[in-house]
């Protein structure tokens, strides 16, 4: 992402914990990017976020279908 400048952009990443998506939140926070990192849990979300050099938080988030446990 060389010679992009994100200062003042927010992005979300699902599945930031680890892999891919660890990868693309911390290219986007070193080109100057807000990053918010989604995770099944808040603890992951949490230490993936310490993962990334700039303006990131954790968030837990669940993408899918919601049912409610009886």
């Amino acid at each position: 992402m060389a010679g992009l400048d994100l200062t003042g952009k927010t992005a979300i990443v699902t599945g930031a914990s680890r892999g891919i998506g660890l990868a693309t939140a911390q290219a986007i926070a070193a080109a100057g990017g807000n990053v918010v990192l989604t995770s099944r849990s808040q603890e992951s979300a949490d230490a993936a976020a310490a993962q990334v050099n700039g303006n990131a938080i954790g968030k837990a988030t669940l993408v899918g279908k919601f049912e409610r446990k009886k």
